[in-house]
This record gives C-alpha cells, sequence and structure tokens, in this order.
C-alpha cells in the first residue's frame, strides 16, 4: 500500500473513531507560531501544525472533521504572539460525512474579524488544490468565502481536499497592536428542493423517452 493510501486509510479510521464518541466540549489548542485555535468540539475536530513546514512567515497545517449534521463547525484562530505567522495553509484536510444526506457543495468562510484584523483566502496561492469529487472552486464576497461545487460526496464518504495537491491558502492582516482573529466557518451544501424537484422531474422524462 503506498504512503498516500496508508494515510487515507488511517485518517478515515481516525474519523470514524471520532464520530462514534461524543459530543466533546470546546478546546483551546496552541498551534505555535503565533496562533492558538479554538475547536467547537474536539471529538469531532482536530487540528495538526506541521512543524518542519511552518515559519515566522506561515502556519502549516492538517484539519480532520467529521460533520455529524449540517450544521457549521466554527475554528477561532487568535493571535498569541506578537510576531504572529501572516499566512495559514491548510494542506491537507481529512472530512467525513456522517450528516446522513449527500453533500452537492461545500463552503469556507472567514467571518467575525478581530479589531484591525482582516483575512481573505489567497485564490493564487491556493490554485491546483485537489478537490476530487467537486469540480469548481468560485471565490466571492472579497475572497472571504470559497464555495466547492460540481460533485457529489456521498453520506458515509470522505473528502480529502488538499490530500493529492496544493493547499487552501489564508493570508491575515495582523492588528499592528496584537491579538487579531477571525473565524473560518465550514459547512457543507446539500440540494435545495428545487434542484430536487427538477432531478425527479428530469429522471422522470427520460424514463418516459426510453420506453
Amino acid at each position: 500500500m503506498s504512503l498516500k493510501n496508508r494515510i487515507i486509510v488511517g485518517s478515515a479510521a481516525a474519523l470514524l473513531a471520532m464520530a462514534g464518541t461524543a459530543s466533546a466540549a470546546p478546546e483551546l489548542r496552541d498551534l505555535g507560531f503565533g496562533w492558538q485555535v479554538l475547536l467547537p468540539d474536539a471529538d469531532l475536530i482536530d487540528i495538526v501544525v506541521d512543524e518542519a513546514a511552518s515559519n515566522s512567515q506561515r502556519l502549516v497545517i492538517e484539519k480532520f472533521a467529521t460533520f455529524m449534521d449540517l450544521n457549521a463547525l466554527d475554528l477561532v484562530f487568535t493571535q498569541t504572539g506578537a510576531n504572529a505567522a501572516p499566512r495559514i495553509v491548510i494542506t491537507d484536510e481529512f472530512i467525513a460525512n456522517q450528516t446522513g444526506q449527500n453533500w452537492v457543495g461545500f463552503t469556507n468562510s472567514l467571518i467575525a474579524f478581530g479589531p484591525g484584523t482582516s483575512a481573505a483566502f489567497n485564490p493564487a496561492a491556493s490554485a491546483g488544490i485537489s478537490i476530487s469529487p467537486f469540480t469548481t472552486i468560485s471565490y466571492s464576497n472579497a475572497n472571504t468565502v470559497v464555495d466547492f461545487a460540481g460533485g457529489t460526496v456521498v453520506n458515509g464518504a470522505f473528502w480529502f481536499p488538499g490530500l493529492a495537491m496544493g493547499a487552501l491558502v489564508v493570508d491575515v492582516t495582523l492588528n499592528p497592536n496584537g491579538g487579531s482573529s477571525f473565524t473560518l466557518r465550514e459547512i457543507p451544501q446539500i440540494p435545495t428542493p428545487g434542484t430536487m424537484a427538477l432531478t425527479v422531474l428530469a429522471g422522470l422524462v427520460a424514463s418516459r423517452r426510453r420506453r
């Protein structure tokens, strides 16, 4: 088995183990390189820092998450050091769909900025990120929102953005007085009732044409 496949299998097993636990309290995690993060539920979401790839200019992380429902997961990043890295690189994500519904998209948003702080996704630095089974990436709202679409993550499956190649990059304008913070919100998207109705209608039309 290749290293990549061992990573996928091992991560999938870890996510399934996380999904089988009871909900945990929020956890404040020190990431180093001038940052800490508040995890909303340490049994459903985890972050690992790539110490070798991180430095004073960038914090490189991997993120593991299990969605048990369609509610958003909010990760609050807060500056802890005067010389915090101004770039956060999410190099790999391991996301489990345990919501009971298929996803037709996924949205990441940067919201709730602390005083004197701004943050935005960097489309150029994020170019080339692998997002299969999704096929499209679109940025909006001054690059504070990124939508992944054009595919389906079925219930019970895993999504691995960035594992094959690329990364999702966030650039932060820090408050010169310190204490910068921002929230990364992640939420899966499911078909709207209108979309579902059109899909059913298209199926009926196709069925009649085959008769």
